[in-house]
């Protein structure tokens, strides 16, 4: 059965021509490109990657791998791109080092007590109680550190209220830059953000 469904979804996928499948790419991810250069690149090497997800499949059919691949947002991606999206730097370290060896930091760099975890759980499923909003996503901007301050105040705010707010982490990005010492897209602290 699985073997007629993957052949099923295999001839469904063939059936539409590649250009077919760019354009449904286009539309689903919202992607648009600055230029028609840019789109015939980024064309050229969707194609590659559907190649590669076509014969990753045919592997996934016989059992030689153990996962089946599909395209994603990241199609249209290189394999360097990609690895470069996912480990670039946004440039938070020097501040952040700045931070962590300040003497103006609230506990002043000591350690909590250990009776303050005496009577912690060891594990906690925030989702369970409610007070977790959904998942967002960041795309290419490095705005982590607002996405962290965001969802620890919402969670908090539902800890002390009962209700759950979606708070507005472009808010954060726009508005806590400057004085408060983050750099929007590119990098910044939850605490600046608290700030």
């Amino acid at each position: 059965m699985k073997y007629f469904l993957v052949c099923l979804f295999a001839a469904g996928v063939a059936a539409l021509s590649e250009l077919d499948q760019w354009r449904q790419f286009k539309i689903q991810y919202g992607k648009a490109y600055t230029s028609s250069l840019e789109d015939r690149k980024r064309f050229n090497i969707f194609q590659e990657n559907l190649k590669k997800i076509l014969h990753h499949n045919e592997r996934f059919d016989k059992g030689e791998v153990t996962y089946a691949m599909k395209i994603t947002k990241f199609a249209d991606m290189t394999q360097d791109e990609f690895k470069d999206f996912l480990t670039r730097s946004y440039g938070g370290t020097a501040r952040a080092t700045e931070y962590f060896n300040s003497s103006d930091r609230d506990n002043n760099g000591a350690e909590p007590s250990e009776s303050v975890f005496e009577n912690v759980p060891k594990a906690v499923d925030w989702r369970s109680k409610g007070s977790v909003t959904t998942v967002k996503d960041q795309g290419m901007c490095g705005s982590c550190w607002a996405f962290s301050a965001v969802g620890a105040l919402e969670g908090q705010h539902f800890k002390s209220n009962g209700s759950l707010l979606d708070l507005s982490v472009q808010d954060l990005v726009d508005c806590a830059g400057g004085s408060y010492g983050n750099m929007g897209c590119n990098g910044g602290l939850m605490n600046y953000a608290y700030d």
